[in-house]
């Protein structure tokens, strides 16, 4: 049974952590808009970042905020 140096250990934990940070700033996220929907079937009205369903389509958008009132892109 091969046992690995300490030594060797060491600098595959740099190289992981190396390779960790550089990787961070590619997985950074930005806020999705949010749109407020209506229903084509039926009298409704939503406000979500997604489609709610195949029956409904965009009245408004985009906007900064969770109920739809502040205007614009968040970020």
């Amino acid at each position: 049974m091969k046992t690995r140096h300490p030594q060797s250990l060491r600098a595959g934990v740099a190289a992981l952590a190396l390779l960790a940070l550089t990787a961070m700033p590619l997985a950074r996220a930005e806020p999705a808009p949010w749109y407020l929907w209506v229903s084509n079937t039926a009298d409704g009205l939503i406000c979500a970042q997604i489609s709610p369903g195949e029956d409904w389509r965009v009245l408004r958008g985009p906007f900064r905020d969770g109920l739809c009132r502040k205007q614009g892109v968040p970020g």
